[in-house]
């Protein structure tokens, strides 16, 4: 049998790229060679291609998924089938998704927050909004360039939200860090200090859109199940959860107990494993 040499096409070194982007496709060549370096990573030799399980959002449209089954058919990899990522989550967090009751999930990511009430293996409600972690990012930069007069670096905003960020810097209020910039008036290096309160303030924005549509969920769950979720509370995943103070701005603005699953940020990829491992669930599941 002849062999077929297959090529994906890296943009140049100097040119960073966001492959997929709040779980869409934002630059093809890029997410097939991410997805063939994740392949290879994880051993793939077999002959026959890998079939993959995409989590996704519910209300991607079918124009996105194909992008995404384009991207895993071109890194040499067979599409299984996409699945609502709050099931994932809830799996993947330990609920009892199964069963008949209801429970609540907040999956706070990256570049998307998704609130769902999930029940007997399915989602019942669902609420998304196209913020997470990095507009936090985004927020604390801007704030520092309008209030200190520096220009700091995505990445530096992004460490400045992980040591010292806070909803409650009265609890957290030693919390401080120094961070260098290019000052906006000279272009000269400048270092300023930052503290758990001067992040508090600059994420208000984003913070009120994602606690909008946590209270905005509650409001359209049905009452059979919303007496569920008074009983079990509400169960925090994704990377961003960690934001200190973020269950206790939950917990008064719903008035619900608030855990943080283990790992937050692998719930939904230890639910797709779990997911795997039932295909008839999965089977009913595929979007």
């Amino acid at each position: 049998m002849a062999e077929v040499e297959t090529k994906v096409l890296l943009p140049p070194k100097d040119e960073k790229v966001t492959p997929f982007h709040s779980g869409l496709v934002q630059h093809a060549q890029g997410a097939s060679a991410l997805l063939r370096a994740t392949l290879d990573a994880a051993g793939h030799v077999s002959l026959r291609k890998s079939r993959l399980l995409v989590c996704t959002h519910p209300d991607n449209d079918p124009k996105a998924r194909r992008a995404i089954e384009q991207a895993i058919d071109d890194a040499g990899a067979a599409l299984h089938g996409f699945a609502p990522s709050p099931v994932a989550a809830a799996f993947g967090a330990g609920l009892p998704v199964r069963d008949p009751v209801g429970s609540l999930i907040i999956d706070v990511g990256a570049a998307r927050t998704q609130v769902a009430v999930v029940s007997l293996g399915g989602v019942v409600v669902s609420r998304t909004e196209p913020v997470g972690g990095r507009d936090l990012d985004t927020a604390i930069a801007d704030w520092i360039s309008k209030r200190r007069g520096v220009v700091v670096t995505a990445r530096a905003a992004e460490t400045l939200k992980i040591r010292v960020g806070s909803l409650a810097p009265e609890v957290h209020f030693d919390l401080r860090m120094r961070v260098r910039g290019r000052a906006v008036r000279d272009d000269h290096e400048r270092e300023v200090e930052v503290t758990a309160s001067d992040i508090a303030d600059a994420i208000q924005a984003p913070m009120a859109t994602i606690r909008q549509v946590i209270t905005e969920t509650l409001r359209v769950t049905p009452p059979e199940l919303c007496a569920d979720v008074v009983d079990r509370g509400v169960l925090l995943c994704g990377g961003s959860s960690h934001l200190r103070g973020l269950d206790a701005q939950i917990r008064a603005d719903t008035g619900l107990p608030v855990l943080q699953a283990s790992e937050p940020e692998r719930a939904v990829a230890r639910g797709a494993a779990t997911l795997l491992e039932d295909p008839e669930l999965t089977q009913r599941l595929l979007l």
